[in-house]
């Protein structure tokens, strides 16, 4: 059996995970659909994403092929709708809905910059890093912030998401692994990120309690206003 094989497995367990919590979580009723929305969006990605790569890994491990490449293009693309997700959600810890709005809609320009960019001219993971690491680390700021302010039990999960996140990312990077063939580093960044995902969709989940946080319900329900 080869490293490729068992991060190809790795990949589409964490896909199979994150693609269930994002559908349970969009199933949840609440009157912060949009907070949800972005939740969900956020979990979806990282399904996607993974799926991609357990296909690349497990099927076309040359990126050099065409279909190789298309595949990461898709990959690459498909971490991007993650990035934009974690910003939003940052977004609204941190800002006033005017302020949301204006943030979503430069957010979906850098969207749309980046996915041209990725298609057309620049497949190289950087740039795929430039759009989500400051996107992490904002939303690590909000947490920690609503955490100070309020205490919320949302912004604590959220916390720990976010650090095992960036932690995972760390890991992958210096080539951190457990076994050369059974567990190598894109395996040990599944691991982590695979608890990183529970604990945000844990976050996600007591963020859209009807008890959750007063601030939050009415920082949507006065976005939901402005816009409709």
């Amino acid at each position: 059996m080869s490293a490729e094989v068992m991060v190809s497995i790795s990949d589409f367990v964490l896909a199979g995970f994150s693609g269930l919590l994002a559908m349970k979580l969009q199933a949840r009723p609440t009157e912060m659909r949009r907070t949800r929305r972005w939740f969900a969006i956020v979990l979806g990605a990282i399904a996607f994403s993974a799926l991609l790569g357990g296909i690349a890994h497990g099927f076309v491990p040359d990126e050099r092929s065409r279909l190789g490449g298309l595949i990461w293009r898709a990959t690459l693309m498909s971490i991007g709708p993650a990035a934009i997700g974690l910003w939003m959600l940052a977004s609204l810890l941190l800002f006033r809905p005017a302020t949301v709005e204006r943030a979503r809609s430069i957010a979906l320009i850098a969207l749309a910059i980046y996915v041209g960019v990725v298609l057309f001219e620049y497949q190289k993971f950087m740039i795929a890093l430039a759009l989500y690491l400051p996107a992490a680390l904002l939303l690590l700021v909000g947490f920690a912030v609503d955490f100070r302010r309020r205490g919320e039990s949302f912004a604590a999960d959220g916390v720990i998401a976010m650090v095992i996140t960036l932690v995972a990312g760390l890991l992958q990077y210096l080539r951190v692994g457990f076994h050369p063939v059974f567990f190598n580093h894109n395996a040990v960044y599944h691991l982590f990120q695979g608890v990183a995902v529970y604990f945000l969709y844990r976050a996600g989940s007591k963020w859209l309690e009807p008890n959750g946080s007063k601030v939050q319900v009415l920082k949507s329900q006065r976005l939901i206003a402005k816009i409709g």
